[in-house]
């Protein structure tokens, strides 16, 4: 019971990376390789994603979305356009709830399959990767997770490019700064299940960072190509 409201804590009230790297089930990755990782969490998210997904088109990378099981109800077109155009989907549980990790196990594992569910009607394919809501987890939450055959997929550099506030100069600037070989960069293409949350800083910062990456040396991959697993369930 303690633990329980020690996790209830952490996961309300603290800063969302506090069990950032507590576990991982990815593989590890190699090192000495320049790739890197985009990938977007919280879409789709109307005409934000659709000026993502024209960036990458012009500039050639392919990338990996974390997709919230309510929001590809919303926009399954937008969904499928991201699947259509070579990009890795994953999963980012059904309603992106800050409670997720202290669920009980039945209640947690019905909330990524409901989302898996809501994919798989507009793809045709069940996404294995999933990344918790906020990068919270727990211990228990993991196992139960990894019983059902998913891969939890965390990230290496990220920002606060979700808030409307973070310049689009920042983002850039913080990215950079971390950059490594097989970083797995987190950015967002929504804002959990708001509606019409500004991504102009995003947006505007996008096409400026993939090129000064580039100039760093790095290839953009898909996360599968990273961690070395299937991204979907056969």
């Amino acid at each position: 019971m303690i633990g329980i409201i020690t996790m209830f804590f952490y996961s309300y009230f603290l800063e969302p990376k506090i069990f950032f790297h507590l576990i991982s089930s990815v593989n590890p990755p190699v090192k000495n390789n320049k790739f890197v990782a985009l990938i977007f969490d919280d879409g789709p998210y109307g005409q934000a994603t659709s000026k993502i997904l024209d960036i990458l088109k012009e500039k050639g990378v392919k990338a990996t979305f974390f997709v919230i099981g309510k929001n590809t109800e919303e926009y399954p077109d937008i969904l499928k356009r991201e699947f259509n155009e070579g990009h890795i989907i994953g999963n980012h549980s059904y309603d992106h709830s800050k409670y997720l990790s202290i669920l009980p196990g039945k209640e947690l594992i019905n909330n990524i399959e409901k989302a898996n569910n809501a994919i798989y009607k507009i793809i045709g394919k069940y996404p294995k990767f999933f990344r918790p809501p906020y990068g919270l987890q727990s211990p228990l939450m993991a196992k139960d997770i990894r019983n059902k055959g998913y891969v939890i997929v965390l990230c290496d550099d990220n920002t606060r490019d979700y808030e409307k506030s973070e310049d689009s100069n920042e983002i850039i600037t913080s990215i950079l700064k971390g950059i490594k070989p097989t970083a797995i960069i987190e950015l967002h293409d929504g804002r959990d299940v708001k509606i019409n949350y500004p991504r102009e800083n995003l947006i505007k910062a996008l096409p400026l960072l993939i090129d000064k990456i580039r100039e760093k040396g790095y290839e953009f991959v898909t996360v599968d190509k990273i961690i070395k697993e299937e991204p979907y369930f056969p």
